[in-house]
Order: structure tokens, then C-alpha cells, then sequence
């Protein structure tokens, strides 16, 4: 079930959805487990509900303030039809605290 949250940063409304998906019992290997998720998940957000984009999380993992923003401001190269960008990622192997701005 979709749980539905509105957000406003600056003059942007982002509409948060948090999608519980139930596991499947019958499957044991992890990386099977981890593509029918995200099968379901891709489907749930971009068939099901329509969305035309997408920030994906985990539960674990943990935001810089300015985690929205950033999105935000960066939707525009996503949606610029000149440009073959596939997926705009947060993602920092060298990510640190002392990097925050």
C-alpha cells in the first residue's frame, strides 16, 4: 500500500510514497529476492502510479540535508530532451561529513 506524503522545497511540491512490498516465501536465493523487489517496485511506481521519475532508497541509509535539494535542482538535466542521461545518482564512495555544505 502507498502511503502518500506531500513536500514543498522552494516552490517545488515533491509527492513521497513509501511502498511496502510483501516478500516472497518461495524464493531463497538473495539475488532472485532482490530482482522480483525491484521488478515490483519499478512497476508499482512507473505503470501503477504513472510517475515519470523516481528517487529510489533503502531503509538504512542515511541524508545529507540538502538530499531534496539536490534532486531538485538536478530533475532538469533529466528532463532536457537533448541530453541521453539516464539516472541522476546521490551515491559517494568518498562521502564524508567534513565534504557537507
Amino acid at each position: 500500500q502507498a502511503i502518500p506524503l506531500e513536500l514543498r522545497i522552494n516552490n517545488d511540491t515533491f509527492h513521497i510514497r513509501h511502498i511496502q512490498h510483501p516478500q516472497a516465501a518461495h524464493v531463497s536465493e538473495p539475488t532472485q529476492k532482490l530482482a522480483i523487489h525491484y521488478r515490483f517496485m519499478f512497476n508499482v511506481v512507473f505503470n501503477e502510479l504513472q510517475h515519470s521519475h523516481a528517487i529510489i532508497l533503502e531503509d538504512d541509509m542515511i541524508f545529507s540535508h540538502d538530499f531534496l535539494e539536490y534532486f531538485a535542482a538536478t530533475v532538469s538535466l533529466l528532463n532536457d530532451a537533448r541530453n541521453e542521461l539516464f539516472c541522476i545518482s546521490s551515491w559517494n564512495d568518498y562521502g564524508a561529513s567534513f565534504l557537507e555544505h
